[in-house]
């Protein structure tokens, strides 16, 4: 059932949900797709997440970073450098590819971090809600810059079905 407090919030919150919604989903999706364009590495270097929201989770919330759970870390730090190539040198990886995907991996972990310090607040739903909310209003002009299809929408003139980044939705 839907509740209408979902989605009323408090003013004060505004500048954190802003920022929630341009890092968890701006900017997230931004550095995902394009570290995908530049190397296939970024499916990989994203599951390193885990690990820096371990590790942020460390100083922003004061848990425990146990022996096990840093070794854990570590592998799956290691894993993912093996799976994405590093160890048959440089000319198989794009470098700037790895790094935008490490990007794409900290927007992901900063997601989840900022997404416990929200439950503090307000419901998963609402967190959602405005994390989509401001992630669709800032990345649709940019992709209409860009050239980017933007489906349905495009028919309405607000970009071009040229599209260089997105591929369009079949017709129906």
């Amino acid at each position: 059932m839907l509740n209408r407090s979902w989605f009323l919030v408090q003013r004060r919150h505004l500048p954190f949900l802003l920022l929630y919604g341009l890092i968890g989903t701006s900017a997230f999706f931004a550095l995902y797709l394009f570290s995908l364009s530049l190397s296939a590495v970024a499916v990989v270097v994203l599951h390193t997440a885990p690990v820096m929201a371990s590790l942020m989770a460390r100083f922003v919330f004061g848990e425990r970073l146990t022996l096990s759970k840093l070794a854990a870390l570590i592998l799956t730090f290691f894993g993912c450098a093996l799976i994405a190539g590093l160890a048959s040198g440089p000319q198989h990886v794009s470098g700037l590819g790895f790094m935008v995907g490490l990007g794409s991996g900290l927007a992901y972990a900063l997601l989840g971090i900022m997404s416990k310090k929200g439950t503090e607040w307000y419901n998963a739903w609402t967190l959602q809600l405005y994390a989509f909310g401001v992630g669709t209003v800032f990345l649709l002009p940019i992709l209409a810059l860009l050239g980017a299809s933007l489906g349905p929408l495009s028919m309405a003139g607000l970009a071009s079905d040229s599209g260089s980044l997105g591929r369009d939705f079949p017709a129906g």
